[in-house]
């Protein structure tokens, strides 16, 4: 672990499992986990409480990543997983992905995917977001997406 890096500890209670974070003192948006993806990651608890089997083999992408939390709540919870980011910040979500691995229920895979370009696959249960629209250039590429990527 590098001089400026240090953990975050995210408890999901219905399941009994903590998930940790490797962030980043110092950094661009990338570098800690924001308020907002434990917002919703707790969402998704209060969604698999209501029924377990919610998120069971579903196709769950992530965009914007960041250091994974909402996806790998989702992966707890027994999603398989797109965790995406920009390919420069792929290194620290794949540190996060590894160190929360013996908690995952369903799979979890990253992906490096910069807005704008062509991403294809089949459609998505879920796509989820938190807290990735900074700039009003990026509402179109949302849309976009979820017209892609969402039946």
């Amino acid at each position: 672990m590098d001089a400026n890096a240090y953990y975050r500890d995210f408890d999901l209670e219905s399941i009994n499992v903590t998930l940790r974070f490797c962030q980043q003192e110092y950094g661009d948006v990338n570098c800690v986990v924001w308020d907002a993806s434990l917002v919703l990651s707790k969402y998704l608890e209060t969604l698999y409480l209501k029924n377990n089997k919610t998120f069971d083999s579903k196709r769950v992408i992530e965009l914007g990543s960041g250091l994974g939390c909402v996806g790998l709540a989702a992966a707890c919870f027994g999603a398989n997983v797109q965790l995406t980011d920009l390919p420069e910040n792929l290194h620290q979500l794949k540190r996060n992905v590894d160190e929360n691995m013996p908690c995952l229920k369903g799979s979890v895979q990253t992906v490096a995917l910069t807005w704008g370009t062509t991403f294809e696959s089949e459609p998505y249960d879920f796509l989820l977001m938190a807290d990735c629209i900074y700039y009003p250039e990026v509402y179109l590429y949302c849309y976009y997406y979820f017209l892609l990527l969402v039946p």
